[in-house]
């Protein structure tokens, strides 16, 4: 057996060992075993954006609780956007390690007592089981990549 594609899906496929799933390839249904997932793209046009309990607003890109397919990952992405002016509830991940990438935007990041300047181009480490929390104080959308590892749970966030 060789490489497959799911068109309705847009994921690719091939053997290995050990998964199961069913993938929809030529407008039917086909029991796919022992194949693993190779490609997936999800396209954040399509995502749906919602509010977070820290008050930001969320776009939940790759969760491997939360997908149709087998993903062999730990960690969970999500996009997130914060309004000019607006500052996010302090919180933290009990257990989780989470980065932040600035994708767009300008604030000030406060992690436990410090604080300092971000912009687009940045990432920062946030340890587990520390306060944070981040202020928009640029003029338009602060938009960043949040990464979180192991995968977000609601169970490990707390808000302060």
């Amino acid at each position: 057996m060789g490489f497959g594609f799911c068109r309705r899906s847009s994921h690719f496929w091939c053997p290995g060992n050990g998964v199961s799933l069913i993938s929809t390839w030529n407008e039917r249904t086909v029991p796919v075993h022992e194949y693993l997932l190779i490609m997936l793209i999800k396209d954040i046009q399509n995502g749906e954006y919602f509010k977070a309990i820290d008050n930001t607003i969320l776009c939940e890109l790759l969760h491997p609780a939360k997908e149709d397919e087998v993903l062999n990952i730990r960690y969970s992405i999500a996009h997130a956007i914060v309004k000019p002016g607006e500052t996010t509830l302090p919180h933290k991940l009990k257990t989780s390690t989470e980065v932040y990438y600035v994708l767009d935007g300008e604030g000030i990041m406060y992690i436990d007592e410090e604080s300092a300047e971000v912009h687009s181009g940045q990432a920062i480490y946030i340890p587990p089981n520390t306060k944070q929390y981040i202020q928009n104080r640029g003029n338009s959308d602060l938009k960043i990549l949040c990464i979180v590892y192991p995968m977000w749970r609601i169970e490990d966030e707390k808000v302060l």
